[in-house]
């Protein structure tokens, strides 16, 4: 058996090539078979499109951040949701506006939802989770991404365990307990 991240390293390395190439659409991207695989551990052909345009035309997400984003997908989507999609669509008309605050912390209502989408695999037609926006905001708090699904996942329910994340630096504990 082929190690899951070599095969998804071959899928994201001809992504880029096939978006830097010029080539837009997805559905000539991945054959049954790789479509397959990706449903395998959970991602979408989508997110590699995602990843492949955003590397090309901003610089970021590089191989190590999209195959971390997509390690916590896959552990969520084994584990938590033992191998079965849930079936919901978030749409761009359903998240909380980009202004949107909570505590203070502009873009954290968004990107919660959005980062609770990508764990449970929903279907995002037009939405990405650690679009540039979100990279933004995971810069200014000096988060990673999959740091911060990580800590969506363990808070389940508790916003405020994730507003406490945010605010302490990605830290469980605040600056001045530690």
């Amino acid at each position: 058996m082929t190690d899951w991240t070599q095969t998804l390293k071959a899928l994201h390395a001809r992504s880029l090539e096939r978006y830097a190439g010029g080539n837009l659409d997805l559905a000539t991207w991945f054959n049954p078979a790789e479509s397959d695989f990706l449903a395998s551990i959970g991602a979408r052909p989508i997110h590699l499109f995602d990843y492949a345009e955003d590397l090309v035309r901003y610089g970021a997400p590089d191989w190590e951040t999209a195959l971390l984003l997509m390690a916590v997908r896959r552990e969520y989507f084994l584990f938590e949701q033992r191998g079965r999609w849930s079936g919901a669509v978030v749409t761009a008309d359903s998240l909380p506006p980009k202004t949107e605050a909570v505590e203070g912390i502009e873009w954290l209502p968004r990107i919660h939802v959005k980062a609770r989408a990508y764990l449970e695999g929903a279907e995002t037609p037009g939405i990405m989770f650690y679009c540039g926006g979100d990279r933004a905001f995971l810069g200014r708090h000096g988060l990673h991404g999959a740091d911060f699904l990580k800590a969506v996942w363990r808070a389940g329910e508790d916003r405020e365990s994730v507003i406490g994340f945010v605010r302490n630096g990605g830290s469980l504990t605040p600056a001045a307990a530690r």
